[in-house]
């Protein structure tokens, strides 16, 4: 028969049973309220040490147990950790555990129970810090740690805890959209102007006001944490237009040149509430199209963070040299950088749209039939041109919108085969079988200098009806 170890054995059955025990770790005060941003623009192999901890123990131990402190992160250097702590129950029995083996990156510390021999159960040990290093926790989330003790005798766990949370780590700062561009150009002032004030809502010290100007706007607001590093970082916002920014290309006395925030009447200024912040403003390209501005604040601070697009101040119209504003939508990103390190971002923004007042035109009982040759001419006698838009409702009042094209300057326009099939193509209650619409059109031209005909006539193209609409008579 085989001898079977007896140490075998009782290694075997000493496995198999588990301590009912566990011990836990809570925090002294509060677990570390972290900045992202601070440990983001930290360098090297810095140490954060956690606030102070206790360890409740569940099981007595004896002398040379050790305990293994295990992190989800990497602990810091061996000499940020406490060196030793203490575990006590009131006037009992107390001890001392000290730092056995540690490096810095690693997941694990130990810790050996000296004298006395025989610590008791519901002792609690003051953990004064333990550290972690920087460069692991330089991502959103929790830092826990947990305990497990080790028999000196058996090399047996026991007295286990739970992971608790020691440190959070969280974004200190948010970049938001605060105000988005809406201005709408005023056609009947040569779109030189807006009708609206969407410029004084965020003065700002902004000379661009009134219907001269409208602005664009960021906005930073801070969560106070505790930053390892201190943020000195700067704030780049760029906005693109959907076209371009035209109207920036002038030259004083010119009319025409590169793109440029300050010569001519088309200007655009950046601004920061609250805050001296120096702030540069630069186009691209400088040179052809002008598609973005690019704003850079030097310092940040929570407050609002402004670009405005306008006329420069006390700006009289002269229509040979000003450039017109032109219709378009707008986007834009901003984003807090230290350095070559990026921060908070607000991500793709929508940043508002420029609309136009335009002209007007409303056109009653329009027949819809494939049978009927529709014919609307646009008559635009000004150097302005654009996009001519429509939106018709049927007897339902379900309406459909679309664009028949564009109007050139001094020049006509034909839009009545566009507009039938526009029309057959509506869709929704009451646009299946539709006979008539009431068809409203809108012309980027001022109602001055624009005339519409409309009318319609059969395929025999022999008889013909007139539309009336609101141009009748000009």
């Amino acid at each position: 028969m085989r001898l079977i170890s007896k140490a075998i054995v009782g290694a075997a059955v000493a496995t198999a049973c588990s301590y009912v025990t566990a011990s836990t770790i809570t925090n002294n005060t509060l677990s570390r309220d972290l900045s992202l941003e601070g440990l983001q623009v930290t360098t090297g192999t810095t140490s954060v040490v956690t606030d102070a901890l206790n360890w409740t123990l569940g099981d007595a131990w004896v002398l040379n147990d050790t305990v293994d402190f295990t992190t989800n992160k990497s602990f810091g250097s061996v000499d940020r950790h406490a060196v030793s702590f203490t575990c006590a129950n009131g006037a009992n029995n107390s001890t001392v555990f000290n730092i056995v083996s540690g490096s810095s990156n690693a997941s694990n510390i130990r810790y050996s129970a000296s004298t006395p021999v025989g610590v008791t159960s519901n002792q609690v040990c003051a953990i004064p810090t333990i550290a972690v290093l920087a460069s692991s926790i330089a991502s959103a989330g929790t830092v826990t740690i947990s305990a497990a003790g080790r028999k000196a005798a058996t090399l047996f766990t026991f007295d286990t805890s739970a992971a608790a949370t020691v440190m959070t780590v969280a974004s200190e700062y948010t970049v938001t959209l605060k105000t988005a561009l809406n201005g709408q150009i005023d056609v009947q002032g040569g779109r030189l102007s807006f009708v609206n004030t969407a410029g004084t809502a965020d003065d700002a010290g902004s000379t661009l006001q009134g219907n001269n100007a409208d602005v664009f706007a960021v906005s930073i607001a801070r969560t106070v944490r505790t930053q390892i590093t201190s943020v000195l970082g700067s704030l780049v916002v760029t906005l693109t237009a959907g076209s371009s920014f035209g109207y920036l290309q002038e030259l004083a006395g010119t009319g025409s040149g590169s793109c440029s925030v300050a010569d001519g009447s088309g200007v655009a200024q950046a601004t920061a509430t609250g805050l001296l912040a120096a702030a540069s403003l630069i186009p691209n390209p400088t040179s052809g199209s002008c598609t973005t501005l690019t704003a850079t604040f030097l310092t940040v601070a929570p407050g609002a963070y402004n670009i405005f697009l306008g006329r420069a101040n006390a700006w009289t119209a002269n229509a040979t040299n000003d450039a017109p504003f032109a219709q378009q939508t707008y986007s834009a990103t901003a984003s807090m950088s230290q350095g070559a390190t990026a921060l908070a971002s607000s991500g793709s923004l929508n940043a508002g749209t420029w609309t136009i007042n335009g002209t007007t035109v409303n056109i009653p009982y329009v027949p819809i039939s494939s049978s009927i040759n529709l014919q609307i001419f646009v008559a635009n006698r000004s150097a302005q041109a654009g996009v001519v838009n429509f939106t018709a409702w049927n007897a339902s009042g379900t309406s459909c919108t679309g664009t028949l094209g564009n109007i050139d300057a001094n020049a006509n326009g034909s839009y009545g085969t566009t507009l039938r099939a526009a029309l057959q193509a509506c869709t929704g209650t009451g646009w299946s079988d539709a006979a008539r619409a009431t068809v409203q059109l809108v012309t980027p031209t001022p109602s001055t200098t624009t005339a519409v005909h409309t009318s319609f006539g059969v395929t025999d193209t022999t008889s013909r009806q007139i539309l009336i609409n609101d141009t009748n008579g000009k």
